[in-house]
């Protein structure tokens, strides 16, 4: 009887435990994506100093392509509110592992190292890698040309990585800021800068930067969301929405207002089957 007794203690801390356990793997199993439903919010990260892609206005309030494609998105997906959280280049895959957010509309390009650390969309934006110079210079012409020189590139960006890997003898200065290398460039810290075509476009169009291309296009990057690794409904729900704002027309609409008349929709049909 004693020894019964004894092992009562034991025997209902494990009938306690099982249920409780239970309970937490059960809570642990909640995607994202019915975590945001819960809320009725989704948590998107986004940049706040690079336009036109995303950036803050006069009000502070944050504006670009990627904020449209966010609240429309939203939309479609049913979320009666969309939070938008700004970060740094660098810190966007830490941030969705660490739960800051749900997703990332940055143009994040899902290169293999990214998709180490996270899942991608199917692209919802396309654009051209250029060498941008001071509009007086005339020594930079190609790739070649940049041997020895000093070339600024935004910091945990493709542009770096490509920079790295494909410009061996250049002196590559790393900015936090976007428009800090640009403007570093148009004083002369800086003898280079590479960044896509639309956001060195904008600024020297808009008289900001005295700066132009030179050169070819150096690559072709695409832009899709990133997501936890593992979040399929997400990605599923993401990818079909992308895919009805390319068919109705309203990725190009907001991609004209944006960008300085792209019908992204149609860029995007461009690509090959196997990048889409």
């Amino acid at each position: 009887m004693n020894a019964v007794i004894r092992k009562m203690p034991a025997m209902l801390k494990w009938m306690m435990a099982v249920p409780l356990a239970l309970g937490l793997a059960h809570a642990h199993a909640e995607t994202v994506l019915e975590k945001a439903r819960a809320k009725n919010e989704i948590r998107i990260a986004t940049s706040d100093s690079l336009k036109p892609w995303g950036y803050m206005d006069d009000t502070n309030k944050p504006i670009g392509f990627n904020l449209d494609v966010s609240r429309e998105m939203g939309k479609r997906m049913g979320f009666e509110k969309v939070t938008f959280v700004t970060d740094s280049y660098k810190n966007f895959i830490s941030g969705l592992n660490a739960d800051r957010y749900d997703m990332v509309v940055a143009i994040l390009t899902p290169t293999e190292e990214r998709r180490k650390s996270a899942d991608f969309s199917n692209p919802y934006m396309v654009v051209s890698k250029n060498i941008f110079v001071r509009d007086d210079n005339t020594s930079i012409r190609s790739l070649e040309d940049l041997a020895g020189k000093r070339l600024g590139v935004a910091a945990g960006t493709t542009d770096e990585a490509w920079a790295r890997q494909h410009v061996k003898d250049a002196q590559i200065r790393v900015y936090d800021n976007f428009y800090l290398a640009l403007q570093d460039l148009a004083i002369g810290r800086v003898d280079a800068r590479i960044t896509d075509r639309v956001t060195g476009m904008t600024a020297a169009k808009e008289g900001r930067f005295p700066v132009k291309i030179a050169g070819p296009d150096l690559s072709q990057d695409i832009g899709a969301i990133a997501f936890k690794k593992g979040q399929d409904d997400l990605a599923a729900m993401v990818n079909k929405v992308i895919q009805e704002m390319v068919d109705d027309g309203s990725l190009n609409e907001i991609s004209r207002k944006w960008l300085a008349g792209i019908e992204m929709g149609e860029e995007l049909r461009k690509l090959p089957k196997d990048a889409r």
